[in-house]
């Protein structure tokens, strides 16, 4: 689920004497950003969760739980879920967090562009979304497998157990075997207590109150999810802010400095941490599990951290010089070549009309396709003529069709006058 990497940098660190204003306003930016932001995620991946519950079958679990083992197609199922999840909701909250991590520094710096399409952001986004999706895919196989263990024990009847795994589809391994715990808490306390209640309707009661616990753990686990992810995005982005003033040459050297909440609430890691100081591109040295790669590098330092950055600029910026740019002479019209005037163009040759051959014979309908009704016609020197009435789908006659055909072919003999046919209006056969 989760690995341990050995910090890839060794910088030595030192404590601030004291917080600073500027290190809380950052941080109760932050948490004024999480406080706004966390509802959506939470909402998202909890539907999520019902979405997956709903869909695997009461079939599908009891035959997992007689095989030992979820199956792959299933298992393969979550994983499109939780990658579809991170295209469709967490890229664009992650872009989110990121921007507002830079609106002080774009108030500081009127000229700075914040771009979250950098090889920076999205290196970051996509590599962390997919390991987003291998952790969160493998914590859930973890707990349906342990689940699936206690089929041996005797102690749940297999559609039991497959009642109370599906309520827990979306838990990890931690959760899931504390809401069998109390499951079995239940239905056992209720027999104690109720010696003539039926096991059957002890197990519903318990499966029902089983389910009302995995809802509150469902809300739990989607808003840790939620607060760290997002305050990891929002702390990558000002990281990455940092970066792209400097590449922009508004801000020079720059150190950062960890910032906790000074209160009764923050862990033994983040309280160390407090007002410790590293260079940029540093980790900060803390103990404890690395979730995702690149984590010691900003907060957060834990599932829920909701600590902060403040970035400190040690030297101003060293402008870039300008190279030296070519001289342009001055013009001077007299050296300028006359430019001869183009020649008017020819005008085009419209091509006559053509006058109704004499003796014209009719030889029947010609089937060219796509073209509508044609008839053909041959002359007294044995041409061969195409008669296409002028009339409308309904064979109304409608003269203004024929001059419509004839302007069209006298266009195509002005463009290329090698592929124009001849053509004329008349009357052949009572019609024009």
């Amino acid at each position: 689920m989760i690995w341990i990497r050995k910090s890839r940098h060794q910088h030595p660190i030192r404590k601030a004497n004291k917080k600073s204003k500027a290190a809380q306003e950052v941080l109760d930016k932050l948490n004024a950003f999480l406080d706004a932001i966390e509802p959506e995620p939470v909402y998202f991946l909890t539907r999520l969760w019902n979405d997956q519950q709903q869909a695997i079958t009461y079939k599908e679990l009891r035959e997992a739980i007689l095989n030992g083992y979820i199956d792959v197609k299933t298992i393969q199922a979550w994983q499109n879920d939780y990658a579809n999840f991170v295209n469709e909701h967490l890229k664009p909250l992650w872009i989110e967090a990121m921007q507002a991590a830079n609106a002080d520094l774009l108030a500081a710096h009127p000229h700075y562009f914040f771009d979250p399409m950098s090889q920076g952001v999205l290196k970051w986004i996509n590599e962390h979304g997919a390991q987003w999706v291998t952790v969160i895919a493998e914590e859930q196989k973890e707990a349906i497998s342990a689940m699936l263990q206690h089929a041996y024990s005797g102690a749940f009847t297999v559609d039991e157990l497959a009642r109370a795994i599906r309520a827990t589809i979306g838990l990890n391994k931690v959760q899931a075997k504390a809401n069998l715990n109390y499951y079995q808490h239940v239905k056992k306390t209720l027999l104690e207590n109720n010696p003539g209640m039926k096991e059957s309707t002890a197990q519903k009661k318990a499966q029902e109150a089983a389910a009302k616990y995995a809802a509150k753990q469902h809300r739990q686990r989607a808003f840790t999810i939620a607060t760290t992810e997002m305050a990891f995005a929002y702390n990558k982005g000002a990281d990455e802010g940092i970066k792209q003033a400097q590449e922009q040459n508004l801000i020079g050297k720059v150190v950062k400095v960890w910032s906790t909440a000074a209160d009764e609430g923050v862990c033994s890691i983040c309280g160390a941490l407090d007002g410790v100081e590293v260079e940029m591109g540093a980790d900060f040295d803390f103990k404890g599990n690395e979730l995702y790669s690149g984590q010691k590098e900003t907060p957060p330092a834990h599932p829920r951290c909701r600590c902060a950055l403040l970035y400190v600029e040690k030297e101003p910026p060293k402008y870039k010089t300008v190279p030296d740019q070519e001289v342009i002479q001055n013009w001077n019209p007299e050296d300028q070549m006359p430019t001869p005037e183009p020649p008017d163009p020819a005008k085009p040759l419209i091509p006559p009309a053509e006058k109704m051959p004499p003796g014209m014979k009719y030889k029947g309908k010609a089937n060219l396709g796509g073209t509508g009704e044609m008839h053909l016609y041959i002359d007294d020197t044995g041409q061969e003529w195409l008669f296409k009435p002028a009339q409308s789908k309904a064979e109304k006659p409608e003269a203004f069709r024929a001059y419509v055909q004839e302007a069209g072919y006298k266009v195509q003999a002005i463009i290329d006058p090698d592929t124009a046919v001849p053509v004329g209006t008349g009357e052949l056969g009572g019609k024009f």
